[in-house]
């Protein structure tokens, strides 16, 4: 046999809204129906804006993040073509089927783009990245989710 484990208990939102509407119908108030289904809508308005609030929160700590990482170390120099690197990108797949890493490079070169604009590197050309490696480095060890790790070294320039 189900149990049922629904308490019966009804809302505060749901109490009152009825409750305007009891005496709409009954003609004690007088209000448009927008004002008596208000408890309704103000509900969802304030749900709403908590989210979107809740939202740009987090966007802003990811945001503040990015930023603190990319600029904590202030004392080293910037990539440029007197200070060139080279990048590894270490692919993980989610899966044992056959990868070749070289193909996420549209992927990585957003992501390359992204800390050109970050500023670790004044460009992403030739002369600042003087080569890009991709390797295989095994299973991602999450479902259905790719890993990828970028190592940047100093190389000596030319």
């Amino acid at each position: 046999m189900k149990q049922n484990n629904s308490s019966g208990r009804i809302g505060f939102t749901s109490l009152l809204t009825l409750l305007f509407i009891g005496l709409k119908l009954t003609g004690f108030i007088e209000w448009s129906w927008w004002w008596v289904l208000s408890p309704v809508w103000v509900t969802l308005v304030l749900a709403v804006t908590l989210f979107i609030c809740a939202w740009l929160w987090l966007q802003f700590r990811a945001f503040a993040y990015w930023h603190t990482l990319t600029t904590k170390d202030k004392g080293r120099a910037r990539f440029s073509p007197s200070n060139p690197c080279e990048v590894t990108i270490t692919v993980y797949s989610p899966t044992k089927s056959k990868l070749d890493p070289p193909n996420l490079y549209p992927t990585v070169k957003a992501i390359i783009d992204g800390m050109t604009d970050a500023g670790i590197w004044t460009d992403d050309n030739h002369n600042v990245i003087k080569a890009m490696t991709f390797r295989y480095g095994g299973l991602s060890g999450e479902k259905g989710h790719y890993r990828l790790v970028f190592d940047i070294k100093e190389v000596n320039h030319e």
